[in-house]
């Protein structure tokens, strides 16, 4: 990545396989060579599964496009994963480390405790439960042992979720009804004010979905209302999301468009309204190879008393997947 291709260019050296790389970037001044990596090793069994995986990221790595990527990061992750043998009950946990300062750059290095569990039952053909459970702990030592305080930073963030659905069938067409209840928290027992923090958030999402089995088309629709406790207030949004698919070529291509629509306040005040709009498409291939397009359009209006600001997003994805 090159901040600045105006900047002065800088000699490469002799090397193996100097050619191929003076073809994709000549280096200069402001220019920075990281690495980024995920991979993961996977066992299933009838019953019992097992992963692990293992993800590093550089410091100050570019990803040239996704809205969002962590960087100065590693994480270890152990997955296990259960079922009953008729397939009713299916429990999964996970429990890894994580920490960042990988140049020992900062002052200080940050390691995370990620534990999380989760329950599915399936009572029914027509109903079914899945409840979810999560807690992080963060922690922050400074790299000089000498120092008097060697807690710099200390914080719990939990996350529990319940979802009820209802599945039931027509001619021609099935139906699903869910519930999503989340509850997010992050409480901070730092002694330093400067990193307390407290927030709290409820969402609560009703959601319905048609699936068309002839025409392979299929609606979706749901309704949405949450709270967020913060230091500036409470912040509320609710609004509605509406979405549709369609299945072609013999269920190899895969066209969507969905949209929600919210209205925001900060206390009793009104804090403005955002939308959201996207289209995807996906085409399937036999060899396993799946390939997407994306393209989303966020637009928040607010007031000029209000939180937040006006803005525009254009966001465009596109991606492989390989499954073999």
């Amino acid at each position: 990545f090159t901040r600045d291709q105006f900047s002065d260019s800088l000699a490469m050296g002799t090397f193996s396989g100097q050619s191929l790389v003076s073809k994709i970037i000549l280096p200069r001044a402001t220019s920075q060579i990281l690495t980024a990596g995920e991979t993961s090793l996977n066992f299933r069994g009838k019953y019992l599964q097992l992963g692990l995986k293992y993800r590093r990221v550089d410091p100050d790595y570019k990803s040239m496009g996704a809205y969002y990527f962590q960087t100065d990061v590693e994480q270890w992750l152990f997955s296990p994963s259960f079922s009953s043998k008729n397939r009713k009950w299916f429990l999964s946990g996970s429990i890894g480390r994580e920490r960042n300062n990988l140049y020992h750059q900062r002052p200080v290095t940050t390691t995370r405790l990620i534990g999380s569990a989760n329950l599915n039952w399936n009572a029914s053909r027509n109903f079914g439960l899945n409840a979810q459970y999560s807690n992080f702990g963060i922690s922050q030592n400074p790299l000089a042992s000498n120092l008097s305080d060697t807690t710099l930073l200390e914080q719990i963030a939990q996350n529990f979720s319940l979802v009820p659905r209802v599945n039931w069938q027509g001619h021609g067409s099935s139906h699903s009804l869910s519930w999503i209840l989340s509850y997010n928290a992050l409480a901070d027992f730092s002694e330093s004010i400067l990193y307390q923090a407290d927030l709290k958030t409820w969402m609560n999402s009703l959601n319905y979905n048609l699936s068309l089995s002839q025409n392979h088309w299929s609606f979706q629709t749901n309704l949405f209302y949450r709270s967020l406790s913060t230091q500036n207030g409470l912040i509320k949004s609710q609004g509605l999301g509406l979405g549709i698919q369609k299945m072609l070529a013999d269920k190899k291509l895969q066209i969507q468009a969905r949209g929600h629509y919210y209205r925001n306040h900060l206390e009793d005040d009104n804090a403005g309204y955002t939308y959201r709009l996207m289209l995807e498409s996906t085409y399937r291939f036999r060899s396993g190879l799946r390939v997407y397009l994306r393209w989303q359009h966020l637009r928040n209006i607010s007031p000029g008393n209000s939180f937040s600001q006006d803005f525009t997003e254009q966001i465009g994805t596109s991606g492989l997947q390989f499954q073999f």
